[in-house]
């Protein structure tokens, strides 16, 4: 079990149960929110000057850069192959595991501040806070 945390120095700091640190990784920026994809083998990192980085562990698996502004949130679909991530600049972005592009959803009227899959069997739904319900 392997906690993440992430900080405004640019930190994400990998730590076991018992508090000990067991690694420092350097982000792109300060790091606003951090999320492990559902196999718990990719982290995911978002910083403010709209950057999501994939880590595995170390090092950096790739840096996603679509977003123009602060992303603020993200979220993998359950079987671990689409993460979906929200911005101020109004899209969703859906990316591949491996860090390319899927595909982008434009909100037009309102920042996007949280996204998340629906669980469970059935059609993938992207759910946001702007009240858009997403087939995928």
């Amino acid at each position: 079990r392997i906690l993440a945390t992430g900080t405004e120095d640019d930190k994400i700091r990998l730590w076991k149960i018992d508090g000990t640190i067991l690694s420092t990784l350097k982000a792109n920026g300060s790091v606003s929110s951090l999320s492990w994809s559902p196999d718990g083998r990719v982290l995911t990192a978002l910083s403010e000057d709209g950057t999501v980085e994939l880590w595995r562990a170390n090092p950096l698996l790739t840096s996603l850069t679509n977003h123009t502004r602060a992303v603020n949130s993200v979220s993998w679909n359950p079987d671990g192959q689409i993460l979906a991530s929200g911005s101020d600049d109004r899209t969703i972005q859906l990316w591949h595991q491996d860090g390319t592009p899927y595909t982008t959803l434009n909100s037009d009227i309102l920042e996007v501040k949280s996204v998340s899959w629906r669980a469970g069997s059935g059609p993938p739904y992207l759910i946001t806070t702007n009240s858009c319900l997403c087939w995928i």
